[in-house]
């Protein structure tokens, strides 16, 4: 059996049961301590003339606070690791490249019909239907000029071959792209004259072109809709 001493500077040890009631010192402090007495059996001699060896004090010794005995011990906390807390609660999704581009493809190959024929397409068509129309009538807006001004040296009624000298064909230069209806095209085309070049505004069906008549270079500009034939040669207007 064993007796468990404390000492004022809180350190606490065990001696056995014989040296109850003695006194020795402390071998954290050197204080002089007493053992608590306890009821022992009766022994051939007397252990109280035996003094307490000063070498068997405090044979064990435990670490405790100086202001007591030792707090129990309690499991370490730690922070929690913020990013690995996150990585874990973040699901993980698995998105198959494949499907993403199906995806892409059943929505962009619609869209992309839809935006050329609205755009390309619709103005290309628009376009052809205009074209025909402009060419008839811009080579025999560019006749009439030629005419009105060969017919201004002709005397006592006899046209003098008048009629031999006309427009003979017109060339619109398209654009390459175009999401609509374009404002001009560029033109240029052959007379009896000689070559000639212009522009024609598809969305107002005018024209107007350099065109040599005589030998000379002469302004023809003029309408081209079936509601209005006007010509101007020159900045006046002829019949």
């Amino acid at each position: 059996m064993s007796i468990e001493v404390f000492c004022e500077c809180g350190k606490r040890f065990t001696v056995g049961d014989q040296y109850a009631g003695k006194r020795g010192r402390c071998k954290a402090c050197g204080k002089t301590v007493t053992v608590p007495a306890v009821q022992t059996p009766t022994y051939p001699h007397d252990l109280a003339d035996d003094p307490i060896p000063e070498a068997k004090v405090a044979v064990k010794t435990e670490t405790a606070n100086t202001r007591g005995p030792a707090l129990p011990a309690y499991p370490s906390f730690h922070r929690p690791n913020r990013g690995a807390t996150d990585k874990a609660a973040t699901a993980k999704i698995h998105v198959n490249p494949k499907i993403v581009l199906l995806a892409i493809l059943a929505i962009g190959i619609p869209t992309g019909i839809f935006l050329v024929e609205q755009g390309p397409v619709k103005a290309r068509n628009e376009l052809e239907k205009i074209e025909p129309t402009a060419e008839g009538n811009i080579t025999s807006q560019l006749t009439r000029a030629i005419q009105h001004v060969y017919a201004g040296f002709v005397f006592g009624g006899d046209d003098n071959g008048i009629s031999r000298h006309k427009a003979l064909n017109v060339v619109f230069e398209d654009p390459v792209i175009m999401t609509h209806l374009p404002e001009s095209l560029q033109i240029q085309g052959r007379t009896t004259e000689g070559n000639y070049k212009g522009q024609f505004h598809p969305q107002t069906m005018r024209f107007e072109a350099n065109v040599p008549i005589m030998g000379r270079i002469h302004q023809v500009e003029g309408s081209l809709s079936d509601e209005d034939q006007s010509l101007n040669l020159d900045g006046k207007k002829i019949n």
